[in-house]
């Protein structure tokens, strides 16, 4: 004997959305009311998980889902098995009977569902209607497509418009005691959620809608609305960009809320729906080189033209965005810097002086008990009365470095000649000078030769030339030494090389006369 399933899927197949009304009740009610054995009433299934809800569905037989509705209210659970449940699957494809409703744009197949869902306790008996309403529709195939992406491919606005009305309600109901922002802010965040929803491909919604070209689905998803509630606890939804109020009069609406767009838009949004149109306009082009149809080329056409529409809305969209993000980001900083403009000042703490090394109280050393090579080592900075730093060195040669020695009778030889290759009287020998007098530094030098020149002594005292300065290199000069210093300095040298070059002669004529 064939199950009661079957029965039903047997009767289904003939019928259609078209149907009378009287003509289903009779095929319908021949299956329940022939006396067959209540045990005939199972839950088996046919070849492929197909159920009679799934074929009530997809074909949009009214009067069969009213039939079932009845069937509900009167508790014949045993008849109602029959059908098949809200979450059976077809084995195939994975889809539920949602799936075909939607798919359908079959309303009264979905509010069925809906009754059917909440008196079987099937989906999460433990919620309210609303969560449970979105436990149905959320309800993924094989391929991670949800109802609402179904709705979104063959373009039935009107289901989804439909579909966010009455979650609106039935949140509103669920939670009538609780504050309306609070209501409405996590009423959207679950539909928001429920259309972000993505397949197994990360296609969600609004790719689906671009892809194949439904203008109106997109302006959906992607516009703001203004949801309306009422004293009574009645809701009305709006879309901003009409203006309307909905038909609740002004003084029955207790609030008014806008919301955002259920879907936010990303740039591979925009991209996915550019790569369509790419391969649509390829397609066009293969069209015009083979022989096809000129009502499939018109099709093709028509369907870049809304895809291209589509791509318009997402672009416009993304910019809107993007300017919003800018003046958040540049409200934060106002009002950061008018926060930190309000705050006290803070005075700066005083930095801690440091504490002075104390001056070692050693006895300094004589400057006249430093040996040559302490000397050496020295090195002194003075300022000048016109501001340039003068470095001045202590290692100054003295006369003692002189090369020659000057005999009693008048003959000057090199140090470096011993006294017995000197040819002289032994007498001579005995009587040479000192070959090392008392050294005699640079200074007193120069300043027992300025008694000839008393003009370079005043340029040198006035202009606070230091006779060390005479032995700086051209970099410390450079640094070191004024331009004025620097002409005197040239001036003075200059005498000076014209006295070494006369000195050269003299010293000639002497040892020439020996």
């Amino acid at each position: 004997m064939p199950s009661t399933r079957q029965l039903l899927l047997d009767a289904l197949a003939p019928l259609d959305a078209d149907t009378p009304h009287d003509v289903v009740g009779d095929a319908l009610d021949e299956i329940f009311t022939s006396g067959y054995d209540p045990g005939a009433y199972d839950d088996e299934s046919c070849d492929g998980g197909i159920t009679p809800l799934m074929i009530a569905c997809d074909k949009s037989i009214a009067s069969a889902l009213n039939y079932l509705h009845d069937q509900i209210q009167t508790q014949s659970m045993n008849e109602v098995t029959a059908w098949g449940t809200v979450t059976d699957k077809a084995s195939e494809s994975g889809n539920c009977a949602v799936h075909h409703a939607l798919a359908a744009d079959f309303k009264v197949g979905l509010d069925v569902l809906e009754n059917y869902a909440y008196n079987s306790s099937l989906l999460s008996p433990d919620k309210s209607n609303f969560q449970r309403y979105m436990t149905l529709l959320e309800q993924p195939n094989d391929n991670g497509d949800t109802p609402i992406m179904m709705a979104c491919v063959y373009g039935h606005s009107d289901i989804l418009w439909h579909i966010l009305k009455r979650s609106c309600h039935l949140s509103s109901t669920a939670n009538s005691n609780s504050d309306s922002e609070t209501m409405v802010k996590d009423t959207w965040q679950s539909l928001n959620e429920l259309f972000e929803k993505r397949n197994k491909e990360g296609l969600g919604a609004l790719n689906l809608a671009c892809g194949h070209g439904h203008v109106d689905i997109v302006r959906l998803l992607i516009c703001t609305h203004s949801l309306v509630c009422g004293k009574q606890g009645t809701t009305e939804l709006n879309i901003s960009s009409t203006g309307g109020m909905g038909e609740i009069e002004s003084s029955e609406r207790d609030s008014v809320h806008k919301l955002m767009p259920l879907v936010t838009v990303t740039y591979k949004d925009v991209l996915r729906c550019q790569s369509t149109i790419n391969n649509l306009e390829l397609g066009l082009k293969m069209m015009k080189q083979k022989d096809v149809p000129m009502a499939k080329h018109t099709e093709f056409q028509q369907q870049h033209k809304n895809i291209s529409d589509c791509l318009e809305i997402l672009n416009v969209e993304l910019g809107r965005i993007a300017t919003d993000t800018a003046n958040t980001l540049l409200t934060q900083n106002e009002e950061s810097q008018d926060q930190s403009a309000k705050k006290p000042k803070v005075k700066p703490q005083a930095k801690k002086k440091k504490k002075k090394k104390k001056e070692s109280t050693k006895p300094k050393q004589d400057e006249s008990d430093i040996g040559p090579s302490r000397i050496e080592k020295n090195t002194q900075y003075e300022r000048t009365r016109n501001g340039w730093g003068i470095e001045t060195k202590s290692n100054i040669p003295s006369t003692s470095s002189s090369p020659f020695i000057t005999l009693q009778d008048g003959r000057v030889i090199s140090k470096s000649q011993a006294p017995e290759d000197i040819a002289c009287d032994d007498d001579s020998v005995d009587k040479l000078v000192n070959a090392h007098p008392t050294p005699k530094t640079l200074e007193s030098i120069l300043q027992s030769n300025s008694r000839f020149d008393d003009s370079a002594a005043t340029t040198m005292e006035s202009l606070c030339l230091d006779p060390s300065m005479l032995l700086l290199s051209a970099h410390g000069m450079a640094m070191e030494m004024s331009p004025c210093q620097l002409d005197a300095i040239e001036t003075i040298l200059t005498k000076q090389l014209r006295a070494s070059k006369e000195a050269r002669k003299i010293q000639s004529r002497l040892l020439n006369n020996t």
